[in-house]
């Protein structure tokens, strides 16, 4: 008797488990925020540690720029599907932009207007910047495009991540030379450096003037 109501439990478990009903996946708000905060913690402590205090400040700009916006935003209210033709298009700009960084062997040229800031074991070179800055952060922003067509949360902060980061790290490379130890010069991304930044605020402004009516609390 006992072992055929365990067996009557049992296969009701599998059928559970192995049928095709479809299940939604609805974690409390609050999960969003302590994976954004535990992926982007993790990556700045990797960034300190193998490529130095420059690579890490510019990420950690951008990192609390990025956190502070989204919250105080799309968090609630994620952004209309209008901001996806911008974000690819920014996506594209950004990748044109890392050609010329590329070519112009930027992580060497940082390295030598830095020389005191990076050490013999770091591994701040042109295969690692653009492995890590380049190759897998389009991974995530194009996984993150889908996220935004169904007003996910974690895809709203990918967006506030692109289009900030399309503001900071344009930027640094007028600014970073002025602090350099052999005098300003010039810095490989400056040429294509302005199309990024504009397709940065463009972004910014359509996330923080789109935004569903209705706030989404899940």
């Amino acid at each position: 008797m006992i072992e055929n109501k365990f067996n009557v439990k049992l296969h009701e478990h599998l059928n559970y488990f192995l049928d095709d009903e479809r299940l939604y996946f609805n974690p409390p708000a609050w999960v969003n925020i302590l994976a954004v905060m535990s992926i982007a913690g993790t990556l700045l402590i990797a960034v300190f540690i193998y490529f130095r205090a420059i690579p890490g400040m510019l990420l950690t700009i951008n990192v609390v720029i990025a956190l502070v916006a989204w919250y105080s935003t799309t968090y609630k209210r994620p952004a209309k599907r209008r901001v996806i033709p911008v974000y690819i298009l920014a996506i594209i700009v950004m990748l044109l932009h890392s050609g010329e960084l590329h070519f112009g062997s930027y992580a060497d040229r940082l390295v030598a207007l830095f020389p005191n800031s990076f050490g013999e074991l770091v591994i701040f070179t042109e295969y690692w910047f653009i492995l890590t800055f380049v190759l897998t952060p389009t991974a995530f922003y194009l996984l993150a495009a889908v996220g935004l067509f169904y007003h996910n949360k974690m895809g709203n902060f990918m967006a506030w991540w692109l289009f900030i980061w399309s503001i900071v790290f344009p930027a640094s490379h007028y600014i970073l030379p002025l602090f350099a130890s052999n005098g300003y010069g010039y810095l490989p991304g400056m040429i294509s450096a302005p199309f990024i930044i504009v397709m940065g605020v463009v972004g910014v402004r359509i996330l923080v003037t789109h935004q569903l009516d209705e706030e989404i609390v899940l």
